[in-house]
């Protein structure tokens, strides 16, 4: 199927330098920039341009190839289960049923294993709505976590992250891309996101060494909410630092010692 994925609107970039910097003439550095790609049904989703910017300041973009393509969702994903169970309450889908799902659980879990799990409990509560909830909550949250591996022939500009979890199914909006330095010089880039499902908003963020796999993932924590968050792009005083308009409006600085974890 034919799919426009940039019929609508290319707009929102972040940009930051390439992972690749070799063979650039001296005093030069090749940039990546994240897009959102809005096309038919005004379905977004992330996009990618590859340029660079030359010692006098002159800045010039590739352009992509004729087709997109997707990546491929790795399917031995794990979850934590006390993280995951920290989401489902702060998203207040909390209940004795998703307990009862969780306790069959190992201390992390495959989506293949929590199918396991779930059957066999709607199979002895047939008629019970409560439990049929709970296993669609734990069910949503799963999809919305996991990872993407594309092809290494795949160039970046070429790529597209294209909804695949029912959460954001209306939309992946607005990425914040940065190239994160840690303590011991590993490079991560961290993309925050608004997951967009039609009728809420779930804040959502990807990280990836090579623009090869994609690990995607909920934020969770208290202050993890709205739209407006990203990264710094090193540690402050030991602690990651993000930037976020919490309230709807202003904006706040949080500090976490953990980039999945916002209190």
């Amino acid at each position: 199927m034919e799919y426009s994925i940039e019929s609508a609107a290319l707009f929102n970039p972040s940009i930051v330098a390439h992972p690749d910097q070799t063979g650039l003439p001296s005093g030069s550095t090749r940039l990546l920039m994240s897009l959102r790609a809005t096309g038919e049904g005004h379905i977004s989703s992330i996009v990618f341009r590859q340029g660079e910017i030359s010692q006098d300041g002159t800045i010039s973009f590739e352009s992509p190839g004729d087709s997109s393509r997707t990546g491929e969702i790795v399917q031995d994903y794990q979850y934590a289960k006390p993280l995951f169970l920290k989401k489902l309450i702060e998203m207040q889908c909390h209940s004795p049923e998703v307990d009862r799902v969780l306790d069959k659980l190992e201390s992390r879990f495959t989506v293949a294993e929590l199918e396991i799990a779930s059957k066999v409990l709607l199979g002895v509560n047939q008629t019970s709505s409560a439990m049929k909830d709970a296993v669609g909550h734990i069910r949503n949250l799963a999809h919305a976590n996991y990872e993407l591996q594309f092809d290494d022939q795949t160039d970046p500009s070429d790529m597209v992250i294209f909804p695949t979890a029912r959460g954001e199914s209306a939309g992946m909006e607005d990425v914040r891309l940065v190239r994160f330095v840690d303590d011991d010089g590993s490079v991560t880039f961290y993309g925050t996101y608004t997951a967009y499902d039609g009728r809420k908003i779930l804040p959502q963020m990807f990280e990836t060494t090579d623009f090869q796999r994609f690990r995607i993932m909920t934020l969770a924590g208290k202050y993890a909410h709205d739209k407006g968050m990203a990264m710094f792009p090193r540690k402050i005083g030991g602690q990651y630092v993000m930037v976020s308009r919490l309230d709807g409006e202003s904006l706040y600085l949080m500090r976490s010692d953990n980039p999945h974890i916002w209190n």
